[in-house]
């Protein structure tokens, strides 16, 4: 057993850190994340191309279905994708815009059967990355003349831009913008 401490999570956020399971059998969802009831939004959940559920797995997530089916998002997929390649099997995505409007990212470990070594499902951290991007603001991070911090993702974001702090960009305030 780990402990997961969420020691840097900033008390104007409001969102503590959570954590979840989501499993390939049934798409059962579930989780915890902190003293509120949020599990209920789940059911107002619907597959859409904005969301991109049913282009993932289109067989249980076809355009319309109600329902939130962690088999059907992005984190669930790319991770499972990762660890069957075998590689590392931690997954963290790149920052991406949450339901409730606030920008964070998702970390992923696959749950594997020990004795057959089938994939049973996602355990999933949601954390917000606000407290690197402060600490990445050119006030709070002192360079050499003209310097400035940089933040780049290992893959394009959901926003399609692969940088997430640069000079002059304040998240949640600028518009990303892809470099290269």
């Amino acid at each position: 057993q780990i402990p997961l401490y969420n020691y840097g999570a900033l008390a104007r956020s409001g969102r503590p850190l959570a954590t979840y399971i989501g499993f390939e059998s049934d798409g059962m969802f579930s989780g915890y994340a902190g003293c509120k009831h949020t599990h209920h939004q789940y059911s107002h959940w619907k597959s859409s191309e904005e969301n991109g559920g049913a282009r993932l797995r289109p067989e249980i997530c076809p355009l319309g279905k109600h329902g939130y089916d962690p088999r059907c998002r992005g984190w669930f997929d790319a991770g499972k994708k990762i660890a069957q390649e075998g590689g590392n099997p931690l997954h963290v995505t790149a920052p991406y815009p949450f339901a409730s409007g606030a920008t964070a990212q998702s970390s992923t470990l696959p749950l594997v059967d020990p004795i057959t070594g089938t994939h049973v499902g996602q355990a999933l951290v949601d954390f917000l990355p606000e407290d690197i991007v402060v600490q990445l603001r050119p006030e709070n991070t002192p360079l050499a003349d003209k310097g400035f911090p940089i933040l780049i993702t290992a893959q394009p974001d959901s926003f399609g831009a692969d940088t997430v702090v640069g000079p002059g960009y304040i998240i949640g305030e600028s518009e990303g913008k892809p470099i290269g």
